[in-house]
């Protein structure tokens, strides 16, 4: 009886024991939205490479939105950081709730390809994307819509 239990197990441990340790090349990188970091000292003494960015897929229909992209990607490019850009639903439109006006409707498939092209003209030098930032999530309109987000995202592979 008892080499019917000892047996697997035996089995099992010497599979894992067998099996070589994975080489996983880990890229660490963190998620700020202040251009003002990059000029800390705790910031450089991280020595990180890799940031992520979260904006509004429409930042270029308001001049303070734009403005902001635009300081923290100058910034993000003047130390050397590969900036993780992804687009995420318009301010404002989630307080407790997603927002059923008609300001805060998910972009068109159309709308989106253009807005992600205005980024790409004005940030050409930015080759990390995401096509939308937590997509399953309440305060997004890809709430309860993959298909959606899946549209989303094969526009963007398309476009990149």
């Amino acid at each position: 009886m008892r080499y019917r239990l000892i047996l697997p197990i035996a089995v099992l441990l010497a599979a894992l024991v067998a099996v070589p340790a994975a080489q996983a090349k880990v890229r660490v990188g963190l998620s700020e939205q202040n251009p003002a970091m990059f000029a800390q000292k705790n910031w450089s003494q991280l020595k990180l490479k890799r940031v992520r960015y979260i904006l509004p897929w429409d930042f270029y229909k308001s001049a303070p939105q734009h403005a902001e992209v635009t300081a923290f990607m100058n910034a993000a490019r003047a130390k050397r950081q590969d900036v993780l850009v992804t687009f995420s639903a318009r301010r404002g439109c989630f307080v407790t709730k997603y927002s059923k006006k008609k300001a805060c409707k998910a972009p068109s498939k159309k709308a989106y390809i253009s807005a992600v092209k205005r980024f790409r003209k004005q940030f050409p030098y930015t080759r990390t994307f995401s096509p939308w930032n937590e997509v399953n999530h309440v305060s997004q309109p890809t709430y309860r819509h993959p298909k959606l987000a899946a549209r989303y995202y094969l526009a963007m592979r398309k476009i990149c």
